[in-house]
This record gives structure tokens, C-alpha cells and sequence, in this order.
């Protein structure tokens, strides 16, 4: 999987999480969403937070900052394998954010985030 390098995308996205609060784990797996390259990681934790888009408060991180932009979970047949997990889906949920695009996935991987 290439690794997605708009940062400015991936800080818009976070800012779509419909949850409060969400474990730190939890929060690494969205961001898998779009890279699974640990150092593009940390460096999008680190300016998350710099942006004051999250806070770190023990295992957990709090999104304190909301998008004004929905995000859309798509919904469609396919026959197709999710870019997180890499499993083999028929169901393609796709996340557009911003009038961007980011899928397949399967429907674990996602909706556990933007549902």
C-alpha cells in the first residue's frame, strides 16, 4: 500500500471522527486509513496535536477540534480487497472527505470511525 502524503487531508479527516474520545490503538488503526508507515505516523500525531486538532490524555486521545464538513461513508458492491487489511470484500465502504475519495475498505475497518 503507498502511503498518502496530503497531511493537510489526513489532519481534515481526524477532525471527522464522530467519537470524542478514542484510544490511542484505535486512533493509530484510522490512521493506517491512510498510511502504515510508523515515522508518517508519529509525524501526523505530532502535528495533530500541534494544530490543537487532538490532546494525548493517558491511553486515550480526544479530538478537540471538529470539521465544519461531513464526512461520507459510500456504500457499494464489489469484488474487491480493503486497502487497510488487505482482506477480500464484496461490500466497498469508501470514506470522501472533502470531495476526496480514500477506499476500498471493509466494513470493519471503517465504520468503527466515522459511524
Amino acid at each position: 500500500m503507498q502511503s498518502f502524503q496530503n497531511y493537510e487531508i489526513i489532519l481534515k479527516a481526524i477532525s471527522c471522527i464522530r467519537r470524542d474520545k478514542i484510544s490511542i490503538k484505535d486512533f493509530v488503526d484510522f490512521l493506517k486509513l491512510f498510511t502504515k508507515n510508523p515515522e508518517e505516523i508519529s509525524k501526523i500525531i505530532e502535528m495533530a496535536i500541534r494544530e490543537n486538532i487532538i490532546k494525548r490524555e493517558g491511553r486515550d486521545i480526544i479530538i478537540i477540534s471538529r470539521s465544519k464538513s461531513e464526512s461520507k461513508i459510500i456504500k457499494e458492491r464489489c469484488n474487491d480487497y480493503c486497502r487497510r487489511c488487505n482482506r477480500k470484500i464484496k461490500n466497498c465502504f469508501y470514506i470522501s472527505i472533502y470531495n476526496i475519495t480514500f477506499g476500498p475498505y471493509g466494513s470493519e475497518c471503517v465504520k468503527k470511525f466515522l459511524s
